[in-house]
């Protein structure tokens, strides 16, 4: 498994509302710069201290503090299922969330039986938000255990600048009678359970990552030379022109990623936070997931944090959690000619400093995260509503 040190960073512009400052990881201090690339994270010195079991803050007293404040969280922390990544409920660090209803993990595509089992029965799943592209959900296996038993929906960007599901759902492969009779999903914490368990298991598919429009975004935040530079190079050697923008895009790293999927993907990111918010409201848990569930996954699974009232520290510890993933992926754009040389190293992990990178950014640009989802098109009125639907009962 791999392990780095945990770059030390501290968030120094406004907070959000109901979050904290990052005082707790002492040491140099990073500070996003205004306008242009991020410089690369891998570069910077480790100057913190080490993160136990890949946990910010130490898997014993940080967990054990939360479990003794929150005793239900048993009911989802520290399940380890064989064959599915990077899983976890999102409740965990956060005490005054309610458990059970948000999950997250890497792509569910390879579960074996026993584990798609536990899924929707003992933990009752019902509703999946899968952020992947087009292309990565070609590369599935047709006879994935979870995905084939869920109706798909997947979503599209309309000319009015909104992601909505599409009007025909794409064929989907029913469970078999006996199987939805067995089933007895337990829906999350707080529910009485009386009308969870005849619901059908659905996949709402909104990608966050599209080539064109990532392309575009990329564009506004690469120095301006640097464009121009390469659209002068452009007719005299194509291979020049490309390399002059891979290097930027190397440099940039996982933050420079994050903020192009922040501006070029509100929309669906809107419409992600909408399938949460329905899901919650209507006490059907869900598993959220990317490739492999920390770039997409950790955007998404901040922005709802967020609205619980998790501190700027428990945002960022739950991101860096992911930090074990030692792959990469950028919705299979790597895979395309004109990104050939992109160093994945530098996408890898999930470390602090990309973290608050992150935040910092929303914070730059946007003022706050509630400020963020606004502009995203996901307004007050309906964070009030998810961190109501998320919210324990004796918060």
């Amino acid at each position: 498994m791999c392990h780095r040190d945990m770059r030390s960073c501290r968030l120094t512009t406004g907070s959000a509302q109901g979050a904290g400052d990052l005082r707790g990881y002492v040491g140099a201090s990073f500070v996003a710069p205004r306008g242009g690339h991020t410089p690369n994270m891998a570069s910077a010195p480790a100057r913190a201290r080490r993160v136990d079991n890949g946990r910010v803050g130490g898997s014993g007293a940080a967990r054990q503090a939360a479990a003794d404040t929150n005793p239900s969280m048993c009911s989802t922390s520290g399940i380890e299922l064989k064959s599915l990544e990077n899983f976890r409920d999102l409740a965990e660090g956060v005490p005054t969330m309610r458990t059970g209803c948000v999950l997250r993990s890497a792509k569910p595509v390879y579960l074996d039986e026993a584990d798609a089992r536990h899924l929707t029965e003992t933990l009752g799943l019902q509703v999946l938000l899968d952020l992947r592209s087009a292309k990565e959900l070609h590369e599935d296996p047709p006879d994935s255990r979870l995905l084939a038993r869920a109706a798909y929906r997947p979503y599209r960007r309309t000319w009015m600048g909104t992601a909505v599901p599409v009007a025909i759902p794409l064929p989907h492969q029913p469970p078999p009678p006996q199987q939805q009779q067995q089933a007895q999903p337990s829906p999350c914490e707080g529910s009485n359970g009386g009308d969870g368990g005849g619901m059908a298991l659905v996949r709402h598919n909104v990608s966050l990552v599209e080539r064109l429009r990532y392309y575009s975004g990329l564009a506004w935040h690469l120095p301006w030379m640097t464009i121009a530079w390469a659209l002068a190079t452009l007719p005299f050697s194509r291979e020049a022109a490309r390399l002059s923008l891979v290097d930027h895009i190397n440099a940039g790293g996982l933050p420079l990623m994050y903020k192009v999927i922040l501006d070029t993907a509100r929309p669906e990111i809107a419409a992600a936070m909408r399938v949460v918010l329905e899901s919650a409201e209507a006490r059907r848990p869900l598993l959220l997931y990317c490739s492999i569930g920390k770039d997409r996954t950790g955007i998404i699974s901040a922005l709802v944090l967020s609205c619980v009232g998790a501190s700027l520290d428990q945002i960022v510890a739950d991101y860096h959690r992911s930090d074990s993933q030692c792959k990469a992926s950028i919705a299979g754009l790597d895979e395309r000619p004109e990104l050939r040389g992109i160093d994945l190293t530098m996408f890898e992990h999930a470390p602090v400093a990309a973290g608050v990178a992150m935040l910092e950014y929303i914070h730059q640009r946007y003022s706050s995260l509630p400020g963020y989802l606004t502009a995203a098109g996901f307004g007050p009125e309906e964070q009030a509503r998810l961190r109501r639907a998320l919210a324990r009962d004796d918060a």
